[in-house]
């Protein structure tokens, strides 16, 4: 630090003047948003109320004149990019992890508990 304050280049003294002003203006500015970011504008359950809505009907929004709107549908309801071939048109996309398991495929891998259940009989322990 004592090597930069005793620079005897003019250039290189303006140079690192300048440097640290653009740190400075980037820390106030990381600063600011820190703080403005504090907590979500609107309750848990507003956001989980809004949430089970779009799944339930997610074309009623894509009905929506919005192009903000539709494109936030896609972006939810699609995990990659919607591909579209000349011949074929659009290709089957790849759901959401939401939409994936309300369509059930993730829920078919797993498998049900047995039907007596995760207990043993009671006639298989002693004492009984």
């Amino acid at each position: 630090m004592q090597r930069i304050l005793k620079t005897s280049n003019q250039t290189v003294a303006t140079a690192f003047e300048n440097k640290i002003e653009e740190l400075e203006k980037s820390r106030l500015i990381a600063q600011e948003k820190l703080e403005n970011s504090g907590g979500s504008k609107h309750s848990f359950e507003k956001m989980f109320e809004l949430a089970l809505r779009f799944l339930s009907n997610p074309y009623k929004l894509w009905c929506s004149d919005n192009l903000t709107v539709r494109r936030m549908v896609m972006k939810l309801a699609f995990s990659g990019r919607i591909t579209y071939d000349r011949q074929n048109g659009f290709l089957n996309p790849q759901k959401s992890l939401p939409f994936n398991m309300i369509g059930g495929n993730i829920m078919l891998e797993e498998k049900m508990v047995r039907a007596p259940g995760l207990e043993p009989g009671r006639s298989k322990i002693e004492g009984f």
